[in-house]
């Protein structure tokens, strides 16, 4: 449910000479009783990004807010936004994580944006620690794209290139001008440029590149090395073998990184295991087990948690 009070919007008064700034729609109190649980019930640290994107929403369709930007750009807010909207949405999952989660979605995105065509979701190596980009993928592939770093700057890029989002710029104008001063981009930036720097920030922090296009983030032992050991078959080489029936080649990978794990190269394992689930359809029981014992050496359980759940539900259906 909604915390207490959380429905009141308030505008920053603002005198006749001072420059506008960014509308502040909650109170501290409600973005902390909803933190709290989003990383209990969601394993979702949640930035303010996150809340004022749902600001916006409920500024341009209270009643509505999740379908705020349907009619003008075809997307629905989802996944963990209905905890802030929780009196609207009816038949929730259990847990209610597995809300919006799409097929090929790993434990490290969750999805908060839904359209025909391609979900969005933000990406976080951890439970833990607040995303870092924002990701689009679609229904039927393990692949994404980095688009951004800010879902308010993602969302307003849409609408700027659409004819129906004309209407609602001016709910994200001061947001996007404050994000521009804070990331020094210009009035010409587009979601290619947003998309580019994202991309950059998210190889120049990735321990290793990873099939879905999203990269690993592990501890490395700065003198040694241990942490990570790349296996001899990776990128396109390993694409192209998981396209063929299974054969001793993929068995020798799966023993290297059980073997590398066993060394506490746990990225290894890991890496592996997202590979595999970029192919869930064929190899979701080996990458299930590589994943449930990378998360668990490297202390993100939730993430587990939340593998395990999402493997089951979709064996059920």
């Amino acid at each position: 449910m909604a915390p207490r009070g959380s429905k009141r919007m308030r505008e920053p008064a603002m005198a006749d000479d001072e420059p506008a700034t960014a509308p502040t729609y909650f109170e501290a109190a409600a973005i902390e009783t909803w933190k709290v649980q989003l990383a209990k019930e969601w394993h979702f640290q949640a930035p303010q990004d996150f809340f004022t994107v749902y600001g916006i929403a409920r500024a341009i369709a209270p009643d509505a807010p999740l379908g705020a930007f349907k009619k003008a750009i075809g997307i629905e807010l989802t996944g963990p936004f209905v905890a802030l909207a929780s009196d609207s949405v009816a038949d929730l999952p259990t847990p209610v994580f597995l809300h919006g989660r799409q097929f090929y979605d790993p434990p490290e995105v969750i999805t908060v944006a839904t359209c025909d065509a391609f979900h969005l979701g933000y990406h976080r190596d951890a439970p833990k620690q607040l995303p870092t980009c924002l990701v689009q993928g679609t229904r039927d592939s393990g692949e994404f794209a980095i688009v951004g770093q800010s879902l308010v700057d993602v969302l307003h890029a849409k609408l700027v290139g659409c004819t129906d989002g004309s209407a609602l710029l001016p709910h994200f104008t001061l947001h996007v001008q404050k994000l521009n001063a804070t990331t020094r981009k210009t009035k010409r930036s587009t979601l290619s440029d947003a998309a580019s720097v994202a991309l950059a920030t998210r190889e120049s922090a990735w321990t290793a590149p990873t099939l879905s296009g999203l990269g690993i983030a592990v501890p490395v032992h700065a003198k040694t090395g241990v942490g990570f050991r790349e296996l001899p078959t990776q990128g396109r080489q390993l694409r192209a073998l998981l396209q063929k029936p299974r054969g001793k080649d993929l068995d020798d990978l799966l023993t290297r990184a059980n073997i590398a794990c066993d060394e506490c190269e746990f990225g290894t394992t890991l890496q592996l295991g997202l590979d595999l689930f970029t192919q869930r359809n064929v190899f979701e029981s080996e990458a299930q087990k590589l994943l449930d014992v990378a998360y668990l050496l490297l202390h993100r359980g939730a993430f587990s948690t939340v593998l395990r759940q999402h493997v089951q539900r979709i064996r059920n259906e």
